[in-house]
């Protein structure tokens, strides 16, 4: 019978989580596998999952994201430009972009809110 790690002492419990992390070590492709599958046969309970967690920690997320952006800024840069450019490819043509951008100073200085992502009126990219 199996036992839970509630049940075990502290030492027998490292003893299984060594030996755990030594068989998922040497079976990666299976463990790899069987999580796919896993994933995919409960794919909202895995996402809500997540979402939890990912409310619940905040700072480690944020924290995790600038340290990656810290190890990769030719990544950061690339996804920073990509999502620039396409939020000037959602713009129309016709757009008066001067014009925008005075109703979002105005707003700014009224203290507005709207109900959508603000645009980030330092970047040239949008002006």
């Amino acid at each position: 019978m199996r036992s839970t790690y509630s049940e075990l002492s502290d030492e027998q419990k490292n003893s299984a989580i060594k030996s755990n992390r030594k068989w998922r070590h040497k079976n990666n492709e299976r463990v790899r596998a069987d999580r796919k599958k896993y994933y995919e046969n409960n794919k909202e309970k895995c996402i809500g999952l997540s979402k939890i967690w990912h409310d619940q920690n905040k700072e480690k997320v944020l924290a995790s994201c600038k340290k990656y952006r810290q190890a990769n800024p030719e990544k950061a840069a690339a996804y920073s430009e990509r999502h620039y450019i396409s939020l000037k490819d959602r713009t129309p043509a016709w757009a008066n972009m001067k014009k925008i951008k005075e109703i979002y100073i105005e707003r700014d200085r009224m203290d507005f809110s709207v109900d959508h992502p603000s645009l980030d009126m330092k970047n040239p990219v949008l002006w």
